[in-house]
């Protein structure tokens, strides 16, 4: 219980999330939002008060609001979606890690496709709550490489 309502919880809702997206399934729902001891999303003393678990949820439905998901390939333990519309794009990465032992690890998050924009970074980490970490400018051939923490999920928003 204490794991699901950690950043731990947050990454494997993300990573599930992720995953589930690119399966043929209909319907994907979480136990249980409501103030108990199974729910990772708020706080059980005080409801308003979001948990790590909850981000996960916001920046997934950044990339549902967007209505088209775009082809993007995870690997190992790093999970990711995307989607888009004419002048917006948003990505979604988490990296959930089984073992607590595992170290940054260096990702290459290859935006190729949508063009030249402005991209805005941000993070679910220990010290975030999905913070805007990083504000920049890509060309054509967009690479934008993260140092990429265990149980940490990024949200990057494109806009042309």
């Amino acid at each position: 219980l204490r794991m699901e309502k950690s950043l731990k919880g947050a990454a494997f809702i993300g990573a599930v999330m992720c995953t589930c997206q690119k399966l043929p399934l209909d319907m994907l729902m979480y136990y249980d939002a409501r103030p108990c001891g199974m729910n990772g999303m708020f706080s059980t003393d005080f409801v308003c008060d979001c948990l790590k678990g909850y981000y996960p949820f916001y920046a997934f439905n950044v990339l549902y609001q967007l209505g088209r998901e775009v082809e993007s390939v995870g690997d190992g333990d790093v999970y990711i979606c995307a989607a888009r519309k004419e002048d917006e794009a948003a990505v979604m990465l988490t990296r959930f890690c089984v073992e607590d032992h595992e170290s940054a690890e260096e990702v290459a998050v290859n935006l190729s496709g949508f063009g030249a924009c402005s991209a805005e970074v941000y993070i679910l980490d220990e010290q975030n709550d999905l913070s805007l970490i990083q504000r920049l400018t890509l060309d054509t051939v967009a690479v934008l490489p993260l140092t990429v923490t265990p149980q940490s999920t990024y949200l990057i928003k494109l806009k042309k």
